[in-house]
C-alpha cells in the first residue's frame, strides 16, 4: 500500500519536474539531510523519475 502511494506521487510529479531539476533537488536534500529516511525516500522517489 506505501509502495504504491509512493510510485503514484512519483508518477503525478513525473510530468511536472524535469529530470535534471529533480536530481539536483534531491541532491541538495541528499547532501543537507542529517535523515536516512528522507534519503531513502528520494533514492525512491528519483528511481520512478528516471
Amino acid at each position: 500500500m506505501i509502495e504504491s502511494a509512493k510510485s503514484s506521487t512519483a508518477k503525478m510529479l513525473r510530468p511536472a519536474l524535469s529530470q535534471q531539476g529533480i536530481l539536483s533537488i534531491a541532491r541538495i536534500f541528499y547532501t543537507s539531510s542529517k535523515s536516512m529516511y528522507l534519503k531513502q525516500e528520494l533514492c525512491i522517489i528519483t528511481k520512478y523519475l528516471s
